[in-house]
């Protein structure tokens, strides 16, 4: 865990984003490998019934190899794309689901799906994975800046929210707002960590249903 030397939100992408394009291609996908096998091991994943997940871009942990699974088990697996201010998710059955934007972001090409509350059933079993530029040991997040993550779960905060990052994007403390969300959890090849007052490292079989 790195202690944080940074009070601002910028500054601290700023160096992340930098120590991410340091990685070369191979230790990308394999410390990758390493997170999707820390999330793979847990209850939340096992007995998740959807999984909510994201189509990583370089730097972020690639969880394709997770996402592919979860469909071979399955599960039912959403990835979002963006629309406007706001991010939808919608359902896919194969990463062959999947167009190249403009802007090189992956996206589902299927229809979003939509409900008018935003939620899911309430006995539905949800995991839902979301990138970062950096967390904390208490599970506050520094996003890219767009808060597309943070508006989207303000609409769905019944879901199990876990972190994917890679052990340099750990921070002692992060700077946050008033108007972002905490994730309940955040998983590196270090381990699995909570949002307790203490930060302890949860075990992997910490049950979030």
């Amino acid at each position: 865990m790195k202690e944080n030397p940074y009070t601002d939100k910028q500054e601290l992408r700023r160096h992340i984003r930098q120590m991410r394009r340091n990685m070369d291609e191979e230790a990308w996908r394999e410390r990758s490998r390493s997170v999707c096998r820390i999330i793979h091991r847990t209850k939340a994943y096992q007995e998740a019934e959807i999984l909510y997940a994201y189509l990583a871009v370089r730097g972020e942990v690639l969880l394709d190899e997770l996402i592919e699974d979860a469909l071979r088990a399955g599960k039912r697996v959403l990835v979002p794309r963006v629309e406007g201010e706001n991010m939808v998710f919608c359902p896919i059955w194969d990463l062959e689901q999947v167009q190249v934007s403009p802007m090189g972001i992956r996206e589902p090409t299927g229809e979003a799906e939509r409900n008018e509350n935003g939620n899911p059933k309430p006995r539905e079993k949800i995991l839902f994975l979301m990138p970062g530029i950096a967390f904390d040991r208490k599970g506050n997040r520094v996003g890219q800046g767009g808060g597309y993550y943070d508006r989207y779960l303000e609409r769905n905060l019944m879901f199990c929210k876990v972190g994917a990052a890679f052990s340099f994007q750990m921070q002692e403390e992060v700077p946050t707002g008033a108007l972002d969300i905490p994730v309940d959890a955040v998983a590196s090849e270090d381990g699995l960590y909570g949002r307790g007052s203490s930060g302890e490292r949860f075990t992997e079989n910490y049950e979030f249903f």
